[in-house]
């Protein structure tokens, strides 16, 4: 079996669509787009990413044509992944799956300081068997920093203090990170904290009920290559703390409405989260095997009332597995068998609620000289204890993807999934406020289904080397995708006005389907990316029209152009114009139904003299432009604008 095949078959293992660099020959096929099976999963490039100093998840990802980020104020903060909400999709940190909705007034992004991640991947299409339960709409994936990657060559200690400013909120970032290793082991202290006022639009208007105080702390161990065994054990903590509106318009649209019934009070959100992972690889094809265990507990609370008012969640979770490799003159092959578990419980002082998920999974991945394949199948029983009634079922789920290399240049691929979730969409603080006669689709002797989904992918890849020179380098890619939702599980009565639910329903099927087209092109030092996406969305064979939380949302096609030069190597500069198209899928007479154009620039320096000294600018939404994300909730046809013109300042230094 030649090199380029071996090395094609560990990027199909790895699942993802990923990119060629050489750091010792920065001329020489870096950023390159490289076809493999499972590409539906693509790894965000965190140079391009963090290029406008983003301080959470939403900002991290807001130059994904996926996805459309949106809601104001930081309580009320949601993503739709390809028009499905974040609350049909799975959010993972060193594989720990966080919670989602807390309260029906609160988004359901998690906080995370940027700082410490070492890899982000979105994955909107088809689920492998190998990567959890219940991934309808997709899923992103999160990994925190080791301390052998913050150590420069060489040395055995460090440490990094780093200082940021952003005008738009007269608000502050200070972090501390001190890292260091003995032989094999690392360990790592990060802490940082963040404070900031309410935000302005691009008009001026100050929007009330949107300014945060940020904490974050991690902690981690990592026992790398000893005797081939790798440790890491981590815990992080994060703090989220501001004056926000408890319910009603004013919160589920981020910001204060003066003319509702409730004021703002100043409410919390802390987040723990303790995971272990273990690795065992020796010299032998049959054995590698991972285990890993985690323990995720989030928490809302409004400070200024009885700590019965808390809403929270306990979650657990593990997955152990093996897979087993064949290397023979026709292909290649992994096999990975593996069984996992998770568990989240629900709190309030109206009762608990509990989920649990036992699921047992194949996935096979091989490598031929022109076809790469990949198949799986999930086996998932799941239980739902809905205090005075329990949900319970089990499901099979199939994948199946495959790539072929008609040219040198050219591979087409195509790919089909199933996901199964037991779970639902309804938050925590509502669905432990249930009737004593609570039913199932409105009556005593039917049952809830489970949530489904069902994904296409096909599409294709070209890339090619030396086309206007020796040194420049050209990938395009086109994914056409249909994904149905089936049976989403929703609130059928009650919860109104804190009215117990009455009634727990499966909705109308959802229906996303549309195509997504990028090109990259590489030249020395300068990098243009082009990405446009364009969504369909559908409920019961109708367009959906606005947005529904944690269901779906439509919004206009997406462009978004970016441009990376490095005239030196100390100093890196970047352009990104985001556009959106108008959304033709929205109600009449709202203000988030037009499209907007919005300018980012960065740069960053390191000056030859102080090599330990990097400072940052970005001026984010450089025209000050008025606009409204097109997925904002809105209260009387309109909904609160994103912020205007924001300069972000940023200094680290690194001993």
């Amino acid at each position: 079996m030649n090199l380029k095949k071996r090395s094609l078959f560990l990027l199909t293992v790895a699942s993802s669509t990923m990119y060629a660099q050489n750091n010792a020959d920065k001329n020489v096929q870096e950023l390159v787009p490289l076809t493999v099976v499972e590409q539906q999963e693509k790894s965000l490039d965190l140079i391009d990413a963090k290029r406008s100093s983003p301080r959470n998840l939403s900002e991290l990802l807001r130059h994904d044509t996926s996805l459309d980020i949106a809601g104001g104020s930081p309580n009320s903060k949601r993503f739709y992944l390809r028009g499905i909400s974040e609350a049909l999709t799975n959010i993972t940190i060193d594989g720990a799956k966080l919670s989602k909705d807390l309260h029906q007034h609160r988004g359901g992004l998690s906080n995370i300081d940027t700082d410490l991640l070492k890899s982000v991947s979105v994955n909107p299409g088809v689920a492998t068997a190998d990567s959890g339960p219940g991934n309808l709409g997709g899923s992103v994936k999160l990994e925190t920093v080791d301390a052998q990657d913050l150590l420069e060559d060489g040395k055995n200690i460090g440490a990094f203090i780093k200082s940021g400013f952003s005008s738009i909120d007269d608000s502050y970032k200070n972090s501390l990170a001190l890292y260091g290793k003995y032989q094999h082991l690392g360990i790592l202290f990060y802490g940082s904290k963040g404070d900031g006022d309410d935000y302005k639009t691009g008009n001026g208007r100050t929007v009330e009920g949107s300014s945060e105080e940020v904490d974050n702390y991690l902690a981690k161990i990592s026992l790398l290559k000893l005797e081939n065994h790798d440790l890491k054990i981590s815990t992080e903590k994060n703090t989220q703390e501001g004056l926000y509106q408890a319910g009603g318009p004013g919160s589920d649209m981020g910001y204060f409405d003066p003319n509702g019934t409730n004021e703002l009070e100043r409410q919390r959100i802390e987040r723990e989260t303790t995971i272990l992972n273990h690795k065992y690889s020796p010299l032998n094809p049959y054995i590698n095997t991972n285990l890993k265990l985690y323990k995720n507990d989030t928490t809302l609370s409004y400070l200024e009332r009885d700590s019965s008012a808390d809403i929270e969640t306990e979650g657990k979770g593990g997955d152990i597995r093996n897979s087993f490799e064949l290397d023979n003159n026709l292909f290649l092959n992994k096999l990975t068998l593996g069984a996992d578990y998770e568990e989240e419980e629900g709190i309030s002082d109206t009762g608990r609620i509990k989920y649990k998920n036992k699921g047992l999974f194949l996935q096979n991945r091989m490598a031929f000289e022109k076809i790469n394949l990949s198949f799986g199948a999930r086996y998932d029983d799941f239980e739902n204890d809905l205090i005075y009634k329990k949900a319970s079922d089990e499901e099979s789920s199939f994948n199946i993807n495959a790539d072929y290399s008609l040219t040198d240049n050219l591979t087409l691929f195509a790919g089909y999934g199933e996901s199964v979730s037991g779970a639902n969409t309804i938050p925590v603080g509502w669905l432990s406020n249930l009737s004593p006669n609570l039913t199932f689709n409105g009556s005593s002797k039917k049952d809830l289904d489970p949530q489904k989904a069902k994904k296409i992918e096909l599409g294709a890849t070209w890339q090619s080397f030396g086309i206007f020179s020796n040194n420049d380098n050209l990938g395009l890619k086109l994914t056409l995708f249909k994904t149905d939702i089936m049976d989403p599980i929703i609130v059928g009565t009650g919860g109104q006005m804190g009215a117990p639910i009455s009634d727990i329903i499966n909705d109308d099927d959802i229906q996303s389907k549309g195509f997504e087209i990028s090109s990259n092109y590489k030249i020395e030092n300068f990098k243009l990316s082009l990405r446009y996406s364009h969504v369909d969305v559908e409920q019961d064979g109708k367009t959906f029209i606005g947005t529904t939380k944690r269901l779906a949302g439509s919004y206009g096609d997406k462009l978004i152009t970016d441009f990376r030069y490095s005239p030196s190597d100390n100093l890196m500069l970047g352009y990104t114009i985001t556009g959106v198209f108008e959304n033709d899928d929205a109600p009449d007479n709202v203000n988030n139904k037009a499209g907007y154009a919005v300018h980012d620039i960065s740069a960053s320096f390191t000056p030859r003299e102080y090599k330990n000294l990097t400072f940052s600018l970005a001026i984010n939404n450089l025209f000050d432009k008025e606009y409204v994300a097109q997925t904002s909730l809105t209260s009387g046809g309109i909904a609160v604008a994103e912020p205007g013109r924001d300069v972000r300042v940023s200094l680290k230094y690194s001993f």
